[in-house]
């Protein structure tokens, strides 16, 4: 079967990656352009990523390396509340002890410490730039890494062509289907391609799902208002965190990425209440005096109605975009392949089932990242009309609404993924820290609980301490 990726980004490759490790009997080529180039300076993974790579054999040692890749145990989230209480929400479960008495340590934080960052050792260590040394093996378990989107995509592409995945640099010119409406041929500037099977991996361009096929787009702007983003780099002059810094602005939120030699810095916002010029000024004045703008990104939040169509699949922003809190991007895209690399011989017994399987799979899954990026604006912040009014002036997802009114009398089971649409997604827990940090309160279950086992915890974790190290030396041992 002959393979087309269309796009040589992280989505492009990983694509590539994924199928021919299931499938290496497959003939599969990547089209890029290098004029074209890549988005972004700095990213962001989560957990689905690092494993990605584990399964498909990489190692994991020289991509850090290869990508500046720094280690991500979470992220912090400064100013989503009117306390400006900082909070931070950790990649790495908690310990049995947090998860069996879960409702009575998050409650007696919050009575005593008004904050979550105290009750699990991910959160206390982590602020101190250290890592668990169960971690300290490199190959290991790691939970998820920052990295340079560049380096990457050239780590990665440098991985295809040593496992014998054709790349051809050119420009796409367009597309010929056959009678049933399959892409049969991909045009380009210096000839084309016949190909059985095509990955749009094109990113904004979209460049066969969205152009030659013309199907509709979704918004979800009436819900994600945040449209445009200004992003560049900084100087890290300090010791580089093992998170992300999220920090709430006046009408949208900045992320400050660490790579190992640089931050990778960006305002995500509401172009209807700040103007570029005003947004620049406001990451100088607030995050970063040394930051350079580098980049504007303009968008509309949502997402094709399907992503699969004939024999087409969108990976990627391609397929869809919302905002890039939480790092759901690649996480879509790796999340995608798992499950489409899984069934894939399910397409030559049914195609038109198979198809329809997957479109569910992702329409499931990006409901759930909906309801996930919603839930980080409804908070107790009202220092202006765009956080203040924020749930009236943008519809609320049902996901969320169920668990607003939850939270009225109780908390769900934390350990379970009863608000969402996809199983495994995102646990309670996830929604249920944010609901916390962003100073949102449940005081019919918060003033059930005593005291006296928080207490006794936090002594257990300050024993622990021994049991983490620097991150920096985690990060020279990558760089040996």
């Amino acid at each position: 079967m002959k393979i087309v990726v269309v796009g040589g980004g992280t989505a492009g490759y990983v694509a590539a990656l994924s199928m021919q490790h299931k499938y290496p009997e497959y003939d599969i080529t990547v089209i890029e352009n290098s004029e074209i180039g890549i988005i972004g300076v700095g990213e962001a993974t989560t957990v689905n990523f690092l494993q990605m790579l584990k399964n498909i054999n990489v190692d994991l040692k020289e991509f850090m390396s290869a990508a500046n890749a720094t280690i991500k145990l979470g992220t912090l989230f400064s100013n989503w509340n009117d306390e400006n209480i900082d909070y931070f929400l950790p990649l790495i479960r908690p310990d049995k002890i947090y998860n069996k008495d879960y409702l009575g340590l998050i409650s007696s934080a919050i009575k005593n410490d008004n904050c979550l960052s105290k009750i699990d050792e991910n959160s206390i260590f982590a602020l101190e730039n250290k890592i668990p040394k169960s971690i300290e093996q490199i190959n290991g378990t790691l939970p998820a890494v920052h990295l340079d989107t560049h380096l990457c995509s050239r780590y990665l592409k440098k991985i295809a062509l040593l496992r014998n995945i054709t790349i051809i640099d050119s420009f796409v010119q367009g597309f010929e289907s056959d009678e049933e409406g399959n892409v049969k041929r991909v045009l380009l500037s210096d000839g084309g391609l016949d190909v059985d099977f095509i990955f749009d991996c094109s990113g904004f361009n979209r460049l066969i799902i969205g152009k030659f096929y013309k199907e509709p787009w979704i918004s979800v702007n009436d819900m994600l208002p945040i449209n445009q983003s200004v992003v560049g780099p900084a100087p890290i002059n300090t010791d580089i965190p093992p998170y992300v810094k999220i920090t709430a602005m006046n009408y949208g939120w900045s992320f400050q990425i660490p790579t190992s030699g640089r931050y990778g810095i960006g305002y995500n916002f509401d172009n209807n209440y700040i103007s570029e010029e005003e947004a620049i000024l406001e990451v100088k004045n607030k995050i970063n005096k040394n930051w350079e703008h580098a980049k504007t990104l303009k968008y509309n939040a949502g997402f094709y109605e399907n992503h699969f169509i004939k024999n087409c699949i969108a990976v990627g922003l391609s397929g869809s975009f919302f905002e890039p809190l939480e790092a759901t991007a690649i996480m879509t895209a790796v999340s995608i392949m798992n499950e489409f690399t899984e069934k894939f011989n399910e397409y030559v017994i049914d195609k038109n089932k198979f198809r329809d399987s997957i479109n569910e799979y992702i329409k499931n899954l990006e409901k759930d990242i909906i309801a996930a990026i919603y839930v980080h604006y409804v908070t107790n912040k009202t220092n202006n009309g765009f956080w203040k009014n924020f749930t009236i002036n943008n519809k609320m997802p049902k996901e969320v609404e169920n668990f607003l009114e939850l939270m009225k009398t109780k908390i769900p089971p934390p350990n379970e993924s009863t608000l969402v649409n996809k199983p495994g997604s995102f646990i309670n827990d996830y929604f249920i820290k944010i609901y916390y940090g962003n100073g949102l309160r449940n005081f019919d279950v918060i003033n059930q609980y005593n005291d006296k086992l928080y207490y006794q915890y936090l002594d257990i974790l300050n024993k622990n301490k021994f049991r983490w190290k620097d991150h920096k030396d985690l990060l020279d041992l990558v760089n040996q």
